[in-house]
């Protein structure tokens, strides 16, 4: 993460001191020298504020009639791969800020982390379709646009 944010959540004195257990196989070999896993997780917490103060700065600046959607084109599995990752998935998120966005609105339909709940190997479902959000959004700030061309095939629902 860039400054301030690649060192605001590690407390630690020394990330590469021998007193640290090391990192598992497939981290270790990402970081070289590195051995507490604290300090993985600090940069991680590092990323996610940064993104989070750039995606407020953004939201801060534009202007009233600006809608703001951050979204993934994929989402990640709910358990860890053989290398402490996550592979690609199904469920994913989707921020939508300014004009169109319903300050604290949350839209979702959330099935639990349980098994049961899981699709495929592992995966949460799907569980409202982007282009549900995006067709009103789209819609307001684009009267003229032909949705029909837009998104080819789908017919709207509310989300």
């Amino acid at each position: 993460p860039p400054a301030p944010f690649d060192q605001r959540y590690y407390r630690g004195a020394d990330p590469t001191s021998p007193m640290h257990p090391g990192l598992p196989h497939g981290i270790a070999e990402r970081y070289p020298g590195v051995r507490d896993p604290e300090f993985i997780r600090s940069l991680y917490l590092g990323e996610a504020a940064s993104v989070s103060s750039a995606i407020g700065s953004l939201v801060q600046s534009v202007p009233e009639d600006t809608t703001v959607v951050v979204m993934s084109e994929f989402g990640r599995r709910v358990t860890e791969n053989s290398v402490l990752g996550t592979d690609h998935g199904r469920g994913g998120v989707m921020f939508v800020m300014g004009q169109n966005g319903s300050k604290g609105r949350t839209i979702a339909n959330w099935p639990g982390l349980a098994r049961e709940n899981l699709v495929g190997p592992g995966d949460l479902p799907v569980t409202t379709n982007y282009r549900d959000v995006l067709f009103p959004i789209l819609s307001e700030h684009a009267p003229d646009a032909d949705m029909a061309k837009v998104f080819p095939d789908h017919k709207p629902e509310p989300a």
